[in-house]
C-alpha cells in the first residue's frame, strides 16, 4: 500500500564426380601339339595376319562426320516465337519510394480520476461521466468522488493499474482480514494549500496509522474529512472532531478529550435510528484488550489545524511512525494521579514485555500489573 534466441545452423554438402573408360580385347584360339619339340613350332603362313589381312582403310576417307552430319539450325527448323504467340511481356513500372514512417511519440501516461469530484453518487456504485469507465461515483464522510474496491499491492504501479493510472493510491484502513482498501487521490502530507500533492478542502492526507498493527501508515491518499461546513454538502454541518459531515454536532457536555469511557455502552440518541457511543465529544477509543476500556478523542487534521481542541497544553496530537496529517487527540500528559480523572492513574507507557519505558513522559491511563497506583 510484481527471450528465446535463435542460432542459425548452416548445412554443407560435398559431391565428387569420377570418369571410368573401358577397353575391348579380340581373342584366337592358340593350339599346342604335345608331340612337338619347342623348336619344330611353326605359323602357318595363313596365320600371319600382316600378309592376309587387307591394310585398314583410311576412316577419314569412308566417313567424314563432318561432310555426312550436318545438323540444321534449330532456329531454322523450329521457331519458337512462330509456333507460340507469346506477347511482349509489359516494362514493369518503377517502384515508388516508400516514405520515410514517422517517429512514434511516447505514450502518456494516463492520469486516474481518483478523488475527482462527480454527481451522482451511489453506495452500490454510481455511473458518472466524472469517473470516466472505470471507476464509480460513491459517497465519502464529505463529497462523493470517483473511487473503486482494490487492493493493498506490494507495489504503487499494480496499485496504480487497478486505479486507473498515475496520482492514485489504493488506500487501506486497517489490517487483514478486516481491511477495507479503495481507490483515493495519492498525496503529499507536507504540501498545504493548493500546493502540488495537497489535498483539496474537505480531505485529509493519510495512511489510516492508527489502524495497523505496525503503527506505520499505508502510502498515504486522500480521504474524506471536513473542518468547517463548507467542506459538506449543502445543507450539511461539519462535526469537526469526526471530520464527518451531517447533521449531528459536538456536545461540549460529554467527556473531554483523554478521559475514561467504555466502547461497549450504547444509546439510541433522540432522533436518531441507530445506537451509538455516546459518552464524549468525539470518539471512544479502544485502549486496552479490555473491551470495556476506553479513551476519549478526536480526529485532528494538521493540515488544517495544530492543537486540540480540549486542553492543548496537556492533550497534544498523537502522530505515527512516518508523516501523516491524520492525528488522534487522545493523550493526556500528566505528573500524579491528581492529574488524571478515574479510574485513570497517571503512569508510563510500557513495551510489548509490559516493562514501563520509564524515560519517557507520562500519560493518564488505566493501571497496568506492573503500575497498578500511578505516580501519587
Amino acid at each position: 500500500m510484481a527471450s528465446l534466441d535463435r542460432h542459425p545452423a548452416a548445412l554443407a554438402t560435398l559431391v565428387a564426380l569420377c570418369a571410368l573408360g573401358g577397353c575391348a580385347f579380340e581373342g584366337r584360339e592358340i593350339v599346342v601339339d604335345d608331340a612337338l619339340s619347342p623348336g619344330d613350332v611353326t605359323l602357318p603362313d595363313t596365320l600371319d595376319a600382316r600378309d592376309e589381312l587387307p591394310p585398314a582403310p583410311d576412316v577419314a576417307e569412308e566417313f567424314d562426320a563432318a561432310d555426312e552430319f550436318d545438323p540444321p539450325d534449330v532456329l531454322d527448323v523450329l521457331d519458337v516465337a512462330d509456333v507460340l504467340d507469346v506477347p511482349d511481356v509489359p516494362d514493369v513500372p518503377d517502384v515508388p519510394d516508400v516514405p520515410d514512417v514517422p517517429d512514434v511519440p511516447d505514450v502518456p501516461v494516463t492520469a486516474s480520476r481518483a478523488g475527482a469530484v462527480c454527481m451522482r453518487p451511489d453506495p452500490a456504485g454510481g455511473v458518472d461521466v466524472a469517473c470516466g469507465g472505470l471507476l464509480r461515483c460513491l459517497p465519502t464522510e464529505t463529497t462523493p468522488v470517483c473511487t473503486l474496491d482494490c487492493f493493498n499491492a506490494p507495489t504503487q504501479a499494480a496499485e496504480q493499474a487497478m486505479c486507473g493510472g498515475s496520482g492514485a493510491t489504493c488506500l487501506t484502513y486497517a489490517d487483514a482480514p478486516d481491511d477495507d482498501s479503495f481507490c483515493a487521490r495519492a498525496c503529499d502530507p507536507s504540501a498545504r494549500g493548493s500546493a502540488a500533492g495537497a489535498c483539496r478542502a474537505g480531505f485529509v492526507c493519510t495512511g489510516w496509522w492508527f489502524t495497523h498493527a505496525s503503527g506505520a501508515p499505508d502510502v498515504t491518499g486522500c480521504a474524506g474529512f471536513c473542518t468547517r461546513d463548507s467542506d459538506c454538502p449543502a445543507g450539511e454541518r461539519c462535526n469537526t472532531r469526526e471530520g464527518l459531515c451531517g447533521a449531528r454536532l459536538p456536545d461540549t457536555m460529554r467527556l473531554r478529550d483523554g478521559e475514561a469511557c467504555d466502547p461497549t455502552l450504547t444509546v439510541l440518541p433522540p432522533g436518531e435510528t441507530l445506537r451509538r457511543n455516546a459518552q464524549c465529544r468525539g470518539v471512544c477509543f479502544g485502549a486496552s484488550a479490555d473491551p470495556t476500556q476506553g479513551l476519549c478523542g478526536s480526529y485532528l487534521d494538521l493540515a488544517q489545524a495544530g492543537a486540540c481542541p480540549d486542553d492543548p497544553a496537556l492533550v497534544r496530537p498523537l502522530t505515527g511512525s512516518a508523516p501523516d496529517n491524520l492525528a488522534l487527540c487522545i493523550e493526556r500528559s500528566c505528573t500524579r494521579n491528581a492529574d488524571c480523572r478515574l479510574p485513570l492513574v497517571c503512569r508510563y507507557y510500557e513495551d510489548a514485555m509490559g516493562t514501563p519505558v520509564r524515560m519517557g513522559p507520562r500519560l493518564c491511563h488505566y493501571p497496568t500489573g506492573s503500575q497498578r497506583v500511578g505516580t501519587p
